[in-house]
């Protein structure tokens, strides 16, 4: 039974306008941690879909290589990693 309070990817992906095709090949290229499944099937909650939209901001509106990119969205990084990447793109 799927969680109330999560959305499947084709949900997700369309919030920001993409397809669920670009939100799988993120999770791949490592700017998004793989996400809960209930039945094979992708769910994002809150922190996820948020997940989604800074990638959607870094590698779309920002133009963010996909390394840089992944430091910010991977919820993996220090602060001051987070802040590199960020200041480098800025620069």
């Amino acid at each position: 039974m799927a969680r109330r309070d999560a959305v499947l990817i084709g949900d997700a992906a369309a919030l920001y306008g993409l397809a669920p095709s670009a939100v799988r090949w993120w999770e791949r290229q490592g700017l998004l941690g793989p996400p809960d499944r209930v039945g094979g099937k992708r769910l994002y909650d809150d922190i996820g879909l948020r997940r989604v939209g800074l990638a959607y901001l870094c590698r779309v509106v920002g133009r963010m290589p996909l390394d840089q990119a992944a430091v910010v969205t991977s919820g993996q990084a220090t602060r001051d990693t987070w802040r590199h990447a960020v200041d480098a793109r800025l620069a």
